[in-house]
Formats: structure tokens, C-alpha cells, sequence
């Protein structure tokens, strides 16, 4: 199965601000983070060896995107001005519109990020005259409170919601052993070290050949691992109430998936650790099985000599040929029970709901862009938090897997690296919504819990989901929002002065960025506008 099976979007049809030349829009996505972020402009050298009239064009173009310099150079022409005083022109003319995008920049982040009057702005135009499927991404960390407002969407008659689908991902292509959520700390987004990494093109193209599969409803096409993977009985009953029947189905055709019996770990046990990894590392041990399990972008069904074809000899896993042999063998007596049963009660579900519902915990908003640019029915909602209720929530964690290995057990370590996290993707989400206004808006869990009833209303009627009437629906929404409330202020009662402390020198620049209090349990209220 190779990625990108899907047709990709053609160009004419991928979302592009208006005025914004095609060719330019990379130019364009590269420079806006500057502005929203305080950063400096493009520098101008990179154009030092060029004519000086390519220079004015080609810094113009990386800055603007969008032909100011067809209009200047008509207008320096026809005054007969040097290319130095053109250039002079142009400089102030970026000063200028510099400051305007700055304004308008914040503006539109404090009426933006959440309270129920900038949630109706925003969601009026969410659901758009467009008649077929809607993709609607929740797109969170660990620890941020999507997990009540996900069970919520869950519950709506109208909806197929799909709970943090990535899990699959990286447990099928990694090897790693399939027992809980936890095998995959919160910061896969970087190295052992410390440092943001550059995941793989393969790796990212894996998180968006997933997500299509399931908003397209082809689940069928997803490997026979990831069908059978502990997932589905782990977050059937608790989160994906649609997916009920297909773990349902895979026991009446004999794929086990009561725990600790699944027919998937039957299958694991050949290859687990030592062999593969129990959890998710970026050390090159980590990836050793990936090399087997996905080899040259394409998941590996049976065994083959040209898979263990190795640059420079035999491959490092051979010695594990046999384990792996019987792995595959293992997972294809699986195969034709996981398709039929996804055809039925996945993909057949699917197609029937009007809104695809996705939460992800383990992606950014770069993953977000490609979607927004190749689906014209994709809408993402990011959903964050006050950084210092997510160290709290985190440190309650009593499994070992919790975090990443680069962090401590204290307070400010784990804000430290969701405040990397979060301060990149809202620079990023600030940027699209310039570009996809009606299709990208940001949901701050702190605010967003001062009136959980109000703002849960907007964001549901907004979005034209229909609650279900049944008892069991109705209650769960109730005690979910007692839940969130309780929830969001946690973390006064449970860090001490220094966990409070620590978070905030850690984190101070995106704290002061979102406008949060920062007198710890002396804050009464948050102080960011409606």
C-alpha cells in the first residue's frame, strides 16, 4: 500500500488568499510568521548578487507574494525614477503596510481565541452551503481538555468521531508494543535531546494518509495491523461510540480483542522487545523495526528477500528474519475478517454521517496547512490551555511511557516543552486563519470553561451537529462540562508555588503572549479579552 494513493488536489483548486499569485504562495506562507511573531522581514541580501531592479522585485515578491512590484515598477516608469528611489519607495511602503498587519494582527488574535461572542463570529461561516461532508479536525496536545469536548461531538447523531487515530500510526510502523495510550510520550514532535526534530517526509506523509483515509471513510485500505490494533477495543466504548460494532463484528468472526487476549498481541509477541521497542523513541534503536515494517514508504504485508537488501550488506534485522516471518503470517490469517468487518461498521457508518470528526494530540499545525490546502472541506479547530494546568495534568500521570526523555518529573520541564509546541502552532494557526478565515479558528480551554453551556451551544449549532435525545447522551454532556469546569482550575490547588513559578519562567514569552495572569493562585480571572 503506497502513500499518497489519493489523486492529490490539483493546483487550480487548492485555496489561495485572493490576489495572491500561485507561485508566490510558498513565498508568502514562508514570510508571514515574521510579522505575527515579531520577527525580523526577509533579509534582503540573498538578492545581493542580482541586477538591482531583480533585488526590489525579488524582496517585494518574498515579502508581498503578490505583484506589487507590476504595479511600482508602471509607476517608477512613468515618473522616470532611478531604481534607488524606487527601491526607497518600496521600503516605505513595507514599513507602512508592516504596521498595519501588525495592528490587524492584534486585533483579530484577542477577538479570536475563544468567549462565546468570538466563537459566533468565527463559527457562523464554519458550516459552509457546500452540500457533501464536512472534515472537522480537533487539534490539541496531551493534557488540554479535547477529550471532554471530543466525547461530546462523539455523542451528536450526525457525526463519525475518530479519537487520536495516530496511535495506530506509530505503533504499526514502529513495532512498538500496542498495550496503553502512553507508549507514546506527549513530545513526539522532538528528538532525545531536547530539540524540535524534522520528522521524515514519510512520517508526515503517514499522518496525512491516515487522516484522509478515515475522512474519506476508506478504513478498508488501511493495513490489516492497524485494523486489528488494541485501539479500537481500548476507545470503542469510552470515545467512539460508532465504532462499537466493529470490535463487536471482529469477535464474532474470530479476531480477539478482549484485553490482554488480542489477536493483534498474539501476533506481536514474535517480534516485540527486545526486538522491537517498547515505546516510542528517536534514538536509532527506536526505528529499527520501522525500517522492516515500512520499508521505502510502502507497509510490508509478507516476507521477501529484496527486504532485507541492505546499501551495504545484509540488512541489521536479519538475524530476526524468522520472528518477522512469522509476524506477517501471523497478521494476514487476520486480514479478511478486519476488511469485511470495516466495510460494514466503519466505512458503512462513516459514509452516512454528515461530519467526520478527527481529534489528534500528536500533530502540528503544519499538518493542519496540507489538509486546509487539498480539502476545501476541511475545517480545523486548535483547542489549547493555560501551560501550567497541562504540567499539572501531566505530572498526574503515573505511567513511565508519560514522558518524553529529555524531561523530568517537575512542573516546568513538561511545560517547557508544550510551550514550544504551542507557541509554534499558534503562530501558525494565526498565519492560516489570514489566508482560510472561515476554515481555521482557536479555542482557549481556560476561557472556554467560564460558560461551558454557552460556548459548547455555539460551537455545536455552529457547526450543525444534532445532539443525540437519548439519556445516556444527554447526561454524559452534562457531567462533561462539570467535568471541564473542575478541570480547568486544577492546577491552583495541585502545584506548589514553586511548580507555579517554574512553569511561568519557562514559559513566560507565550504566556504574556496569550495575556495570562502571572501572580500564580492569586489570578483571579483570566485577564485576555473577550
Amino acid at each position: 500500500m503506497q502513500l499518497g494513493q489519493s489523486k492529490p488536489q490539483s493546483p487550480a483548486s487548492s485555496p489561495v488568499a485572493p490576489g495572491i499569485h500561485k507561485e508566490h504562495h510558498a513565498q508568502v506562507r514562508k514570510c508571514f510568521p515574521a510579522f505575527f511573531s515579531g520577527e525580523v522581514l526577509p533579509s534582503f541580501g540573498e538578492y545581493k548578487d542580482k541586477p538591482l531592479s531583480h533585488r526590489v522585485e525579488g524582496f517585494a515578491t518574498q515579502v508581498f507574494g503578490f505583484g506589487v512590484w507590476d504595479t511600482l515598477s508602471e509607476v517608477c516608469d512613468a515618473r522616470s525614477m532611478s531604481p534607488m528611489k524606487c527601491l526607497k519607495v518600496l521600503f516605505k511602503i513595507i514599513i507602512v503596510l508592516s504596521i498595519i498587519v501588525g495592528i490587524a494582527n492584534w486585533a483579530f488574535q484577542s477577538s479570536n481565541d475563544s468567549g462565546p461572542s468570538a466563537l459566533a463570529r468565527n463559527l457562523a461561516v464554519l458550516h459552509p452551503s457546500y452540500k457533501g461532508p464536512v472534515f472537522l479536525h480537533l487539534l490539541s496536545s496531551q493534557n488540554t481538555g479535547s477529550e471532554y469536548i471530543g466525547k461530546i461531538m462523539d455523542l451528536y447523531q450526525d457525526s463519525f468521531y475518530i479519537h487520536d487515530p495516530l496511535e495506530l500510526v506509530y505503533t504499526t510502523v514502529f513495532g512498538i508494543t500496542a498495550n496503553s495510550d502512553r507508549i507514546l510520550p506527549n513530545n513526539v514532535f522532538f528528538d532525545a535531546a531536547g530539540e524540535f526534530r524534522n520528522m521524515s517526509r514519510a512520517e508526515h506523509g503517514l499522518d496525512l494518509w491516515t487522516m484522509d483515509k478515515m475522512f474519506h471513510c476508506r478504513m478498508t485500505e488501511l493495513p490489516t495491523a492497524m485494523l486489528t490494533n488494541p485501539y479500537w477495543s481500548t476507545y470503542a466504548s469510552k470515545q467512539m461510540v460508532n465504532t462499537v460494532q466493529y470490535v463487536t463484528c471482529l469477535g464474532k468472526h474470530g479476531v480477539r480483542m478482549d484485553q490482554g487476549h488480542e489477536s493483534f498481541r498474539e501476533c506481536h509477541k514474535h517480534i516485540q522487545d527486545p526486538i522491537c521497542p517498547k515505546a516510542f523513541s528517536t534514538k536509532p534503536k527506536g526505528d529499527r523495526c520501522a525500517s522492516v515494517l515500512f520499508r521505502n514508504e510502502t507497509f510490508t504485508t509478507q516476507d521477501s528477500d529484496d527486504l532485507w537488501q541492505w546499501p551495504d550488506g545484509n540488512h541489521p534485522m536479519l538475524k530476526y528474519r524468522r520472528n518477522f516471518q512469522r509476524y506477517f503470517q501471523c497478521i494476514a490469517k487476520l486480514e479478511e475478517p478486519a476488511r469485511k468487518c470495516a466495510g460494514w461498521h466503519l466505512d458503512g457508518v462513516c459514509k452516512n454521517k454528515q461530519f467526520r470528526v478527527i481529534k489528534t494530540s500528536r500533530v502540528t499545525m503544519d499538518v493542519a496547512e496540507k489538509m486546509l490546502q487539498n480539502f476545501p472541506n476541511y475545517r480545523v479547530i486548535h483547542l489549547f490551555r493555560d501551560p501550567r494546568g497541562v504540567a499539572f495534568s501531566r505530572l498526574q500521570s503515573a505511567s513511565p511511557f508519560a514522558f518524553a526523555p529529555f524531561e523530568s518529573p517537575d512542573a516546568g520541564s513538561l511545560a517547557k516543552s508544550y510551550c514550544k509546541i504551542l507557541y509554534t502552532d499558534k503562530i501558525t494557526r494565526i498565519r492560516l486563519q489570514h489566508i482560510y478565515f472561515d476554515r481555521v479558528i482557536g479555542i482557549f480551554f481556560d476561557k472556554f470553561t467560564r460558560d461551558v453551556a454557552t460556548n459548547m451551544e455555539w460551537l455545536l449549532m455552529h457547526v450543525n451537529l444534532k445532539m443525540s435525545k437519548s439519556k445516556v447522551s444527554l447526561d454524559y454532556a452534562e457531567k462533561a462540562k462539570e467535568m471541564m469546569v473542575l478541570e480547568k482550575d486544577r492546577w491552583r490547588n495541585g502545584l506548589d508555588a514553586k511548580g507555579i513559578k517554574q512553569v511561568q519562567r519557562e514559559c513566560s514569552k507565550l504566556m504574556r503572549g496569550m495575556q495570562l495572569c502571572m501572580a500564580g493562585r492569586r489570578c483571579v480571572e483570566y485577564s485576555m479579552e473577550d
